[in-house]
């Protein structure tokens, strides 16, 4: 289970490599850069979820690219440290580039910062976005990438540790 929950983890780490170059190249490759992202977190949580409970996510015997569910679907204490964390690095984060794009904005819109809203924004970015000559419903900021990924990294490494750590005392 440990060596399939590394190899998750390794794709997951090439999409976000992936999607943080095609970001640094322009504009028009923003949808495909999104695409790679959702695919990492996807993989991330996936990775988390095979950890804690030993099998495959899925929803009604089907594979989903549905990370909100993922989510939903992980431990009680995962979800409570996934969100303190992803909280403690927003409220530490400088945020003066979100506030200059609200402010270039139309109207009234402003950025939400909420980890739950996030996940629920973004949990269908892989279905909506994948065909580039499809139109898109509407265009979906990820500008928290960053956070999220590295509080799903934490728990990752915490939980690949003790499962070593687990494994190597019930080996001894």
């Amino acid at each position: 289970m440990l060596e399939i929950a590394q190899k998750i983890y390794e794709t997951a780490q090439r999409y976000s490599e992936s999607a943080k170059i095609l970001n640094s190249i322009n504009l028009e490759q923003r949808k495909s850069s999104q695409i790679m992202a959702a695919l990492s977190l996807e993989l991330y949580f996936k990775c988390i979820y095979l950890i804690e409970n030993g099998k495959e996510f899925k929803v009604n015997g089907k594979r989903s690219h549905d990370f909100k569910k993922l989510f939903e679907d992980l431990d009680e204490k995962t979800k409570d440290l996934i969100v303190s964390y992803y909280n403690i690095l927003i409220s530490t984060r400088d945020l003066s580039d979100i506030k200059a794009i609200e402010k270039k904005m139309v109207g009234k819109h402003i950025i939400n910062t909420s980890f739950h809203s996030i996940i629920e924004n973004w949990s269908n970015v892989f279905i909506k976005f994948r065909y580039s000559y499809e139109p898109a419903n509407r265009y979906i900021d990820m500008f928290f990438f960053p956070e999220i990924e590295e509080a799903l990294l934490s728990i990752i490494n915490a939980k690949m540790i003790l499962d070593i750590n687990s494994t190597a005392h019930n080996e001894s």
